[in-house]
């Protein structure tokens, strides 16, 4: 009998815990829709900010949710600059100026959008420490930057694909 009540305390215990995980998984999922609806592709924004959010917990702050999202772009932005880097290297090693250029323009924007998007993460963490009188200030600021990251991203693709580089089978 105590084997019994051990195994359905134990189930017990299971289906709760699960209910609760899935309980959460599905709280941050739909919070992170209603945060993620303006932002230029929504269901990206979601996919990538639901592990964050899932291990942070909730409630989140939107300034805290603003860190993760520029931390999770300032980690994707310098994992490119390596990896352009290494590109880089490897045309040294050829004759194609024209591809070599193409390169060292676009690292040269990814190494711009790395240093703005940095700029944007410090200047959100000085927010509240100023007193509520620049809040607008530093709001404008960061907006600024990361605008100009993702210009710098796009003039990088462009000129990859100028020189056909992106969909084709040269990277």
């Amino acid at each position: 009998m105590a084997h019994f009540v051990l195994r359905l305390l134990l189930i017990s215990v299971a289906i709760f815990g699960f209910s609760t995980i899935v309980e959460s998984r599905s709280r941050a999922r739909m919070y992170l829709e209603l945060q993620c609806r303006s932002a230029l592709y929504p269901d990206l924004c979601v996919k990538t900010l639901l592990p964050y959010v899932r291990k942070i917990g909730l409630p989140i702050s939107p300034q805290l949710l603003t860190q993760v999202s520029l931390a999770s772009c300032l980690s994707k932005a310098r994992f490119t600059k390596i990896y352009l880097n290494m590109v880089a290297r490897k045309l040294n090693e050829t004759t194609n100026n024209e591809n070599n250029q193409a390169v060292q323009e676009c690292l040269q924007q990814i190494n711009d959008g790395v240093n703005q998007i940095t700029q944007s993460f410090k200047e959100l963490q000085q927010i509240g420490k100023d007193g509520d009188e620049n809040f607008m200030w530093h709001v404008s600021n960061v907006q600024t930057w990361v605008s100009a990251a993702l210009t710098d991203a796009t003039t990088c693709i462009d000129g990859m694909l100028g020189v056909g580089w992106v969909g084709g089978s040269r990277l």
